[in-house]
């Protein structure tokens, strides 16, 4: 958060300047606390302005609150069930088995990092229980946090396929869903 803010407050591009954006970005907080300034044809007073920068600095605080809310609250417990998983998981079958279903995406890479994890190694597939906590999930890994490319896919012969098709093409029982792409 700190760095985005600084970034756009020092005139720092986010991407390189060739690249030309698709839209023009106007709720970042930036933009949001810029809409706060009197306009051209308002009331530019002293108290006005200060009547509108409290306005900011109220709404900054709450950015601020809850950012750092998510980071003790979501961000680290999650990164807590991905870094146990590592001592609770067979290593060698590739598969991290989470005791829940947490947003382990952002923790993985940096946890095998961390742990000298080599990359023949590399986890390939998350598994976890589903939300519902009636089934569980299997996620094929990213190769990078963000792509759609995976360290190895599910096989090609279960992509797009459900219920009791894939489980008898799988011969896992009780399959749901196999995503097209793997």
């Amino acid at each position: 958060m700190i760095e985005a803010l600084d970034g756009n407050d020092n005139g720092i591009s986010q991407y390189p300047s060739e690249l030309t954006p698709a839209y023009k970005e106007s709720t970042n907080l930036p933009a949001r606390v810029g809409s706060l300034n009197p306009w051209w044809n308002q009331n530019f007073s002293d108290a006005e302005v200060d009547a509108r920068f409290h306005e900011a600095t109220l709404l900054t605080g709450s950015e601020l609150t809850s950012r750092i809310r998510f980071l003790g609250l979501s961000w680290l417990p999650a990164r807590a069930i991905v870094s146990a998983a590592f001592d609770t998981s067979d290593l060698a079958s590739r598969i991290l088995v989470l005791e829940q279903a947490c947003p382990w995406k952002e923790h993985l890479m940096d946890v095998e990092r961390e742990r000298g994890i080599p990359e023949e190694g590399n986890i390939l597939y998350m598994l976890y229980p589903d939300e519902t906590g009636g089934s569980w999930r299997v996620q094929c890994v990213g190769k990078n946090s963000g792509g759609f490319e995976n360290r190895k896919s599910l096989p090609e012969s279960w992509r797009g396929h459900r219920d009791d098709t894939l489980s008898e093409i799988s011969k896992i029982p009780g399959c749901v869903f196999v995503h097209a792409s793997g």
